[in-house]
């Protein structure tokens, strides 16, 4: 019984079944939009700053504070305070660090960059994941 030699083929059968289509097949002649990496890390990154902007917008459009707490600290407790509108500048921020990494992904795949452009798009999702648990937190906070 050689359980590893089995496992090794089914694992080399699975990626190597359709070459293309596969996360770790080789993506040389395949262009960035096509990648099935990059494709799914935009994917979620642009499904999480949608939630993020979605609960800021309602946050905000809800209207029942004047000022809201921006910051909370475990030590010091409330250190920000401002208007609720200001709670978009983090969906905001979010949104053009997901805007510049795709881009510069983008012209990093173009010069066969692949692990940088994927570093990029994977920091992008943390990114988005960060702001939409930050929004969460502060809507928490401030309810």
């Amino acid at each position: 019984m050689n359980f590893g030699l089995q496992m090794n083929q089914k694992i080399r059968f699975l990626f190597s079944r359709y070459p293309r289509a596969g996360l770790l097949a080789d993506d040389e002649g395949v262009l960035f939009w096509n990648n099935t990496l990059v494709r799914a890390s935009l994917a979620i990154g642009l499904f999480f700053l949608l939630l993020t902007v979605i609960f800021s917008y309602l946050f905000v459009a809800r209207g029942t504070q004047d000022i809201i707490v921006l910051h909370y600290n475990a030590y010091f407790g409330v250190d920000i305070v401002g208007n609720p509108w200001q709670i978009l500048l983090l969906s905001v921020g979010a949104g053009a660090f997901l805007l510049i990494n795709g881009m510069l992904a983008r012209k990093l795949y173009g010069m066969h960059e692949r692990v940088a452009a994927y570093i990029l798009l994977f920091s992008s999702i943390f990114a988005s994941i960060s702001a939409f648990v930050a929004i969460s937190a502060l809507i928490f906070i401030n309810s």
